[in-house]
């Protein structure tokens, strides 16, 4: 077994300190360095409020829809520091006034809702993309997946569920 003693470390430093004669390695110094947030879709149960990020048409077709969108979150509070935490909520984009996208837009955007829309009725969804809402988040378990399905059982304007003064 080979073990290591100080003259051998130093002897160490001096051959650096040859081989890159800039380097002092004497010095210490202080150096801040960014660790990016992991970014996770396993989001708690509770209330949060969060910005529309993105809005993505699903190519994949659900037999009771001919289109999807999905509406994707970004969790702003509370703030996580080592998570990114997001929400993903699909719909059937196929409207009309039942329709569970209709629902959450209506709870999300109140009297607004009726301002966004061009004069033929149609909402643009990728100009609500920086807007905050106040989700309810619960979870669904099935026995056939370790983590349960995230699910955004209520989108609300901002202030509902937690005090407005977070935006």
């Amino acid at each position: 077994m080979i073990s290591i003693c100080d003259n051998c470390i130093i002897d160490r430093v001096a051959r650096k300190k040859q081989l890159h004669p800039m380097m002092d390695v004497n010095r210490s110094i202080n150096m801040k360095i960014t660790i990016p947030k992991q970014t996770s879709f396993d989001v708690p149960e509770g209330q949060y409020r969060v910005k529309l990020r993105d809005v993505c048409e699903l190519s994949r077709k659900r037999m009771d829809c001919d289109s999807q969108v999905r509406l994707v979150f970004d969790v702003v509070f509370p703030n996580d520091k080592r998570k990114q935490f997001k929400l993903g909520k699909n719909y059937c984009a196929d409207c009309d006034h039942s329709s569970e996208l209709i629902a959450d837009l209506e709870a999300w955007l109140g009297d607004d809702l009726a301002n966004l829309q061009d004069d033929g009725g149609k909402l643009d969804l990728a100009k609500l993309k920086g807007r905050e809402a106040d989700v309810d988040v619960s979870h669904i378990s099935n026995e056939k997946y370790e983590q349960p399905f995230v699910y955004i059982k209520g989108m609300y304007e901002p202030g509902t569920l937690l005090p407005a003064s977070l935006s």
